[in-house]
């Protein structure tokens, strides 16, 4: 090991923090919707750091749902944290741990159910856990077996009793890349699973397809929040595309409306944070919230080695 190696690993480690802020005016159409209001950070530990923060709601409130990574546990568990009254972030409560790494929680009601979908590619299974409103228990509802390393799944359509996914297989070459992948479930509780047709140059590698948030539906568009990465860089910044043909996927489309990037955003990181990029973004009501990978400098992470 170089000296330099030596010195990156001992006093610097990998991280992701959480970025919130409330939204300005949620009839503006422009994404995201928060003008020049200044993000607020919810910190990293030293063990444990947060990343794909999504909002769903929950007993009539807006929470924030993350991956908590732990750093000796070495995967993800998921979180939630409570806005308060305030607008502050409460710190996140672990709500589901599973043998396997859990992330990129997706929370949406079914039948007067609130529903949790994090990603489970690890398993290779698509997982449905039924949230307890008032305790925030999590009980498994449905387990579908697939033959993908499916990560970063989103709802298309949620008709309370059909389902339409649109989801992500990773490239088992270069994980950095993805090709997009849907499913049909008519009945969460009782139905199968079923792959859909999309067309051809959407289920083709790249570094440009994988879901970085929950489909938006802005000023009758609907809105699909989009990574992208590089071949030596995950997540570096977010696109958006406007998609076309949700009801009819075998002529599914989408086209370009802008990208963007972490010095797009009024975000201050403290000066021991060397900022890269940014590959989650989720949108509610009151609040919306990013993600923001960096590399940190910390005396602790020597004694992690």
């Amino acid at each position: 090991m170089s000296i330099k190696h030596f010195i990156a690993k001992s006093f610097f480690d990998f991280a992701y923090a959480i970025a919130y802020r409330p939204v300005n005016s949620p009839s503006d159409s422009n994404i995201p919707k928060g003008g020049a209001v200044p993000f607020t950070l919810l910190k990293p530990t030293l063990n444990c750091w947060y990343a794909d923060p999504l909002i769903g709601m929950v007993g009539g409130k807006e929470c924030l749902f993350m991956e908590v990574y732990d750093r000796k546990k070495k995967k993800g568990m998921i979180g939630v944290s409570e806005f308060q009254a305030n607008g502050k972030l409460t710190g996140p409560k672990i709500i589901l741990e599973e043998p396997f790494h859990l992330s990129f929680p997706v929370v949406f009601t079914y039948n007067n159910k609130i529903i949790l979908m994090p990603e489970c590619s690890a398993s290779k299974t698509l997982r449905f856990y039924e949230i307890n409103p008032d305790t925030f228990d999590v009980t498994l509802l449905k387990s579908f077996d697939v033959s993908k390393v499916l990560v970063d799944t989103v709802i298309l359509i949620n008709d309370n009793k059909k389902l339409v996914l649109l989801s992500c297989s990773e490239d088992a070459a270069n994980p950095k890349k993805t090709s997009l992948a849907a499913f049909q479930i008519n009945d969460l509780e009782n139905g199968e699973l079923e792959e859909l047709t999309l067309p051809s140059e959407y289920t083709v590698s790249s570094y440009l397809l994988r879901n970085g948030g929950p489909v938006v539906r802005s000023e009758n568009k609907t809105i699909r929040i989009l990574q992208e990465s590089t071949e030596t860089e995950y997540g570096h910044n977010l696109i958006l595309r406007e998609i076309d043909n949700i009801d009819s996927l075998e002529n599914y489309s989408e086209r370009d409306l802008r990208k963007i990037y972490l010095e797009d955003l009024p975000l201050s990181l403290p000066k021991t944070f060397r900022k890269q990029g940014i590959h989650t973004y989720s949108l509610g009501q009151k609040y919306e919230v990013v993600d923001v990978s960096f590399n940190r400098f910390h005396l602790g992470n020597i004694f992690k080695q």
